[in-house]
């Protein structure tokens, strides 16, 4: 409800109540996805929004463990997972990580700047 509550406090003066009143919420439930999220989401919100390139050690769904040198560029949550779009550095291309899945992630210290094809409004054109 948090997020329907953010929604309310950003309407026009003496619209909250219109917004109030609409059959639509964002509810979630704790599951061991987003739970295993919680640890790296301040981190990779704070990456995304400053541009750090990070190194992730990710353990993919057959438990094949790799380490990435990532440009964080959006977090998305499906369902219960989230996920984290970046362009990697080792693939050349866009990755989804699911960040439940991220064993560990550290900034490098470096920074990048948005680059045609390489943005998140790019990945999207890829849908």
């Amino acid at each position: 409800m948090i997020a329907s509550a953010k929604f309310a406090a950003s309407m026009m003066l003496g619209r909250e109540a219109t917004y109030s009143n609409l059959p639509l919420r964002a509810v979630s439930k704790p599951t061991s996805e987003s739970e295993g999220a919680k640890a790296h989401l301040p981190l990779l919100r704070d990456a995304i929004r400053r541009r750090l390139i990070l190194r992730i050690t990710y353990i993919d769904l057959s438990d094949t463990e790799s380490e990435r040198t990532i440009r964080p560029l959006g977090l998305t949550l499906f369902d219960s997972a989230w996920l984290l779009t970046c362009w990697c550095e080792a693939r050349n291309a866009f990755r989804n990580f699911r960040a439940d899945r991220i064993a560990t992630v550290s900034s490098t210290g470096a920074t990048f700047r948005h680059e045609k094809g390489r943005r998140f409004e790019d990945y999207l054109k890829t849908l």
